[in-house]
């Protein structure tokens, strides 16, 4: 998959448009032609060049380092602890790293071979185009699985791929229109990878809906859309697929296909060929069939770090070989795609002399599937603009989807006597 013909090909006559073709080809000669050995860590804004400097690592077997960008000063000081970690350092082995966590849950980097990434391809092509040879449009960054998988997909299985800008705001220019795309047919599926934040937006968009439909797939990750966006996806008549996954399996593992799409939530989907699903109990005991419990992941695409299985935190049911999965378990609030940890947000107000008590939690969003809401219990000292004092407290220490964009003062935190706030009570305060 890896090898550099093979590469070659796929960015000379692959990748579109052309004219990222070029330029990852051209990244990608210069970083092979200069190959040290050592670790690479890929941190260009330019996609296209990112795309042909990490191909470049892979092909040269050399340990790549996938970085975000985007990241503050803050988060690439984490990311550098968790590549240099005190005692160690970076494996030389041939390991692809990406990055998960970070805006607002600590970075770290998941690992994956060759073998694991073609694993998870194979699989995923099957799925979302059967038989047909699968053409894919790309709007993700490839410094996320969600945007390197297409990439993976497209080496291993053939079919060409599309990169698109991907903020698909309303007020983008004219002379920026979506891409001209080509024609699905019996032998090619046409498939676009989209985060609900990105659906909700191509929808409000001008021609938006009419270019959706042109896809066979619109396969949807990355954070539970909300019921409102599902349910206009299916009026609009768009073929949505949902798939479940992370980092650590290279992407999605199971699929509810746009075969059975209803507009409902949450949705059961088949478990892929590649995967081995069962339900445990906060022991470790595998639960019976329809029965709710922790979703514990056997896969050939599965991390080596995992050591042959991963219990996530993620909680489901196993129903005649298809998962519902019915949230997380812990407290991670997803926005727009990126993560945040409240007990992270809580911490940093909590640091305020005049904070008493906080509690941060994510309340639903149409465009951004969940915003982060804080409700804080306050001393006398508070001043009256203390939400403005607040935000601006925490737009110094945390990343800015991390602040909260809700809050509420109340006399004190309605603690039930399992020492929680229930989800009503939440969306009462917070309304």
């Amino acid at each position: 998959m890896f090898a550099a013909d093979n590469i070659r090909q796929f960015l000379r006559k692959q990748l579109f448009p052309s004219q990222a073709g070029e330029r990852a080809q051209a990244a990608f000669e210069a970083y092979s032609a200069n190959a040290t050995g050592g670790p690479l860590l890929v941190k260009t804004d330019d996609v296209a060049k990112y795309i042909g400097t990490w191909l470049a690592g892979m092909a040269t077997g050399r340990s790549v380092f996938c970085a975000n960008p985007r990241w503050s000063p803050h988060e690439w000081r984490e990311a550098h602890a968790a590549i240099f970690t005190p005692g160690n350092s970076p494996t030389a082995r041939p390991l692809l790293h990406i990055p998960t966590g970070g805006t607002g849950g600590r970075i770290r980097f998941i690992s994956h071979t060759h073998t694991t990434l073609a694993a998870a391809a194979r699989a995923q092509v099957t799925a979302l185009a059967g038989r047909r040879q699968l053409n894919a449009v790309s709007p993700l960054p490839p410094w996320h699985i969600s945007g390197l998988m297409p990439i993976v997909r497209a080496l291993t299985c053939g079919g060409t791929l599309l990169l698109c800008d991907g903020s698909f705001h309303a007020h983008a220019p004219a002379s920026a229109p979506l891409p001209h795309l080509p024609n699905a047919s019996a032998k090619n599926a046409l498939q676009i990878s989209l985060v609900p934040t990105q659906l909700f937006r191509l929808l409000a968009l001008p021609g938006g809906t009419r270019w959706l439909r042109r896809f066979d797939c619109v396969l949807l990750g990355g954070a539970p859309p909300t019921a409102s966006l599902l349910a206009t996806a299916h009026l609009e008549k768009l073929r949505i697929a949902i798939g479940y996954g992370m980092t650590e399996t290279a992407a999605f593992i199971a699929l509810h296909s746009p075969e059975e799409f209803t507009g409902e939530w949450p949705v059961t989907g088949h478990i892929l060929s590649h995967a081995q699903i069962q339900i445990l109990d906060t022991a470790g005991d595998t639960q019976p069939l329809g029965t709710p419990g922790l979703i514990d992941i056997k896969a050939t695409s599965l991390t080596p770090e995992a050591n042959g299985h991963l219990t996530t935190q993620d909680e489901g049911i196993l129903e005649n070989h298809r998962l519902r999965v019915l949230g997380r378990v812990d407290r991670f609030i997803i926005s727009g795609g990126e993560k945040t940890d409240p007990r992270r947000v809580e911490a940093a107000l909590l640091a305020v002399p005049w904070v008493r008590a906080a509690h941060v939690s994510g309340i639903p969003d149409n465009e951004w599937g969940q915003r982060v809401a804080a409700l804080v219990e306050l001393s006398d000292a508070a001043a009256g603009d203390w939400q403005e004092k607040l935000a601006d407290i925490t737009r110094a220490t945390l990343p800015k989807h991390s602040v909260p964009s809700r809050w509420a003062r109340i006399p004190a935190l309605p603690f039930d006597e399992r020492g929680k706030i229930s989800p009503t009570t939440l969306a009462r305060l917070l309304a």
